[in-house]
């Protein structure tokens, strides 16, 4: 099998794209497309794997050894729209690698950065917490409580709640997502030139090979390496060009790992072959070292990853270890948001007939307001009391007025949970459908 039919085989295993799935604010962020233009725009990224755009428009940071295998038909990179947040190198023989990116990593790491970036202002020296304009710094940590929450439940897929951020904020989000998303494309090309280690001793790249070959014993190490000197765009012969800025660069590799380090403090292993991804940050850091023209450079270079992997940081603890009053603020927030569910499911349920068009639209404003742990709750509620009915009237139980408002207050929510997309669709319908 060559590459690109391992690739295309692989593709054959998951659905098409579903285009009400992507994220087009960074192309619309100034509102200059027409309806017509949008969908054009929809079409061609439907067309485009995802990977090889990454590929491609970051070529001049990828080294030849890599597009030489690509040209002579010994490696395939390509997008599988797998909702799971992973990208793996392929063996298929001793010449034939195979690199596959998962649509669901891609989703993931925006999804983190998105809410991240709600902490961002476009003058980095100020003190971002002070910014009036800004969101408050725990309504930043439920954001992305959400998302690892999701995460969590429905075993790495992406999901979280729906929120405004203005243009600065996603110019920065889709930079750091794609440095971060290159990063991990670039970890995998480290493996690839692992395996190929011994037909390419003699190349013009061997001494390069050497040096990876003789870094860490580990190989996530050495693909880690390599991915951090494809994300910088030198070599290991080269050191950065003092004049060049590498600060977004170098935050969004530290970021990529930092994401997936959060979901080890809250007890999820990757795989059983990577080492902790704190361990691999520190490895990062090491290797940055070396290729830094002087100390000087180096601490100029980490001082804006260091300012906000300790805000990530400080986030992530607010998450683990809530505050009393941190507490009392989403209890209180998320009482509200059932409360008006609730009531609209009372209002919607009143008459002769479920008033679908009205719950559809209101309850879309409620559910993007996040609460989804909350929620979720009400909805077993609701389908609990349902089941209940059912199986009183088997048993004999007289029909009454009460009985037929909880039938429509189901159907409203399953209504509803129909028109979501994956995987809140999944969770939502099977919570409303169980039996105990």
């Amino acid at each position: 099998m060559t590459p690109l039919e391992f690739i295309s085989n692989e593709k054959s295993k998951y659905p098409q794209i579903d285009l009400s799935n992507l994220n087009f604010e960074s192309k619309f962020a100034k509102g200059n497309l027409d309806e017509s233009e949008i969908e054009k725009v929809k079409s061609d990224f439907l067309k485009t794997d995802y990977a090889q755009y990454l590929f491609q428009s970051n070529g001049y940071r990828v080294p030849v050894i890599i597009k030489e295998l690509c040209n002579n038909g010994n490696l395939a990179i390509g997008e599988l729209n797998n909702p799971i947040p992973n990208a793996h190198c392929h063996i298929i023989d001793e010449i034939n690698c195979a690199v596959t990116f998962n649509s669901g990593l891609r989703d993931f790491i925006y999804r983190v950065v998105r809410a991240y970036s709600t902490r961002y202002n476009i003058t980095p020296q100020e003190n971002w917490e002070d910014i009036s304009s800004l969101i408050s710094f725990e309504e930043t940590c439920r954001k992305i409580a959400e998302i690892y929450w999701w995460f969590m439940e429905t075993e790495g897929k992406s999901f979280g709640p729906n929120y405004q951020i203005d243009e600065k904020q996603i110019l920065f989000a889709n930079i750091l997502a794609l440095e971060a998303e290159f990063f991990f494309l670039a970890h995998e090309f480290g493996h690839v030139i692992i395996h190929h280690l011994d037909s390419m001793q003699s190349s013009p790249l061997s001494e390069i090979i050497y040096k990876i070959e003789h870094g860490s014993s580990d190989e996530e190490f050495q693909a880690d390496r390599f991915g951090l000197l494809i994300s910088m765009g030198c070599m290991p012969d080269e050191k950065l060009t003092a004049s060049f800025n590498y600060e977004i660069t170098y935050f969004g590799i530290e970021l990529a790992l930092m994401i997936f380090s959060t979901l080890e403090k809250f007890g999820l292993k990757g795989e059983n072959t990577h080492p902790p991804f704190l361990e691999r940050i520190n490895n990062v850091r090491a290797n940055l070292k070396k290729i830094c023209p002087d100390e000087e450079f180096y601490n100029n270079l980490v001082k804006f990853s260091d300012q906000n992997i300790a805000l990530y940081e400080k986030i992530t603890d607010r998450i683990l270890n809530p505050t009393k009053e941190q507490e009392s603020l989403y209890e209180n927030e998320a009482r509200e948001i059932i409360k008006g569910i609730t009531k609209l499911l009372d209002k919607c349920s009143a008459g002769s007939i479920p008033d679908y068009m009205t719950f559809y639209l209101e309850m879309e404003s409620l559910f993007n307001n996040g609460y989804h742990h909350k929620l979720i709750e009400e909805i077993f509620s609701v389908g609990q009391v349902f089941i209940a009915d059912i199986l009183n009237h088997r048993n004999g139980a007289t029909y009454k007025e009460d009985n037929k408002r909880n039938f429509f207050k189901y159907k409203l929510f399953f209504g509803f949970i129909q028109r979501l997309r994956e995987p809140a669709k999944s969770l939502f319908m099977e919570k409303l459908t169980q039996q105990k």
